[in-house]
Formats: structure tokens, sequence, C-alpha cells
């Protein structure tokens, strides 16, 4: 099992604001490439009282079980590879041990949880200053977002870049969830 602690710095765009850092960045259609996060939770949202979040991801023909809990300043990330099969075992609702393995990091491991449904991302990324630079669009529940993400070692110096960028670009500050938040907003919204 693979761990990192990942830092991100992240702002919602408008389509506008999207375009204008692709172009800032000389990025076009050819530099995005698609990937698929698929997403799990229990019936009683255990992951999310925990703050976690269970997911895998396709890039191409590789799946990754990925688990991210909140930390102070980043995400503590858990990381196994699946299979293609596995992953379809895991997405139609059969157990597999992963799930029990990479749970068992946050002592959730007793958790079934479901699969909930999946968020199409467009992803181009650039190096900038001391981190990468990410553009995202994703569609969701026939809902579309823009993102820029910034991806640091260090959380001061990266904000401290990051607004830099966005006021050089114009681009206001916005709060902004994380994409599962967001996904998991959309899919209670479509539910009701």
């Amino acid at each position: 099992m693979k761990y990192e602690l990942e830092i991100e710095i992240k702002n919602l765009l408008t389509l506008d604001e999207f375009m204008q850092l692709c172009h800032y960045f000389q990025l076009n259609e050819h530099h995005f490439t698609p990937q698929i996060n698929f997403y799990f939770e229990t019936q009683e949202a255990e992951l999310k009282k925990r703050k976690a979040v269970l997911r895998i991801r396709q890039k191409e023909n590789q799946f990754t079980l990925t688990l991210k809990q909140q930390a102070k300043h980043g995400i503590h990330e858990y990381h196994l590879t699946l299979t293609h099969r596995e992953a379809q075992q895991i997405i139609a609702g059969e157990k597999h041990s992963k799930i029990q393995e990479i749970l068992g990091q946050i002592q959730a491991e007793n958790l079934h949880p479901q699969y909930l449904g999946q968020l199409e991302t467009f992803r181009a990324h650039c190096s900038y200053k001391d981190g990468i630079i990410f553009l995202d669009k994703s569609n969701y529940f026939q809902h579309t977002d823009y993102e820029v993400e910034y991806e640091v070692k260090n959380y001061e110096t990266g904000m401290k870049d990051f607004i830099q960028l966005l006021k050089k670009t114009h681009i206001e500050i916005k709060p902004v969830q994380s994409k599962t938040e967001r996904f998991y907003h959309q899919y209670l919204k479509q539910k009701r």
C-alpha cells in the first residue's frame, strides 16, 4: 500500500476563468486527459463522519483504490492498485479484501461502503513555481464544474503563490468544497 500526504489548494472557476487559465498556461484540448472517479459511502455516511473518502480512480486501463482522510493542511492518502476485474467486483457491490485492507488504515475495516456513482474529469497539468497546477472540468449527475488545483509541498508558500496567480490573472478567490463534497451534494439532490 502506498501512502502520501497531499497538500492541495483549490479554487472553483467559471467557464471564462477556466479558459483564461488554459490560455495563461498555454493548454489546449490535447493536454486534457479523462479520468473517472467511482465514489463509495455507507448508508449512514460513516466515512463522511470520519472526514474520509473512498474512491476508485480509472485512468485509461489503470485502477487505483484510494482512501483519503483530511489532515490539518492536507490529506492523508492511501492507495492500492486494482485489476480491472477487482474494480468491477467492488463497483458491483461484492465484498473484497482490498476494501477492508484500505479501511483498516482508519480503523474502519468493518464498514461496508456501497457504490454511489461516478464523476468524470478532464484534467491538464503543468509545473508552476514549486508545485503542479491542475485544471479540471468535471461532469457528474448532469452537472459540470471547473476548478484549478495547486499541489505543493509547503502549504504557506503554496498559498502565497496561488493567491498571487489568481490576482495576476484577475480570477476571483472563492471558497471551494472538494470534488467529493460537490459530488455528494449533487448525489443527494438527484436522489430526492
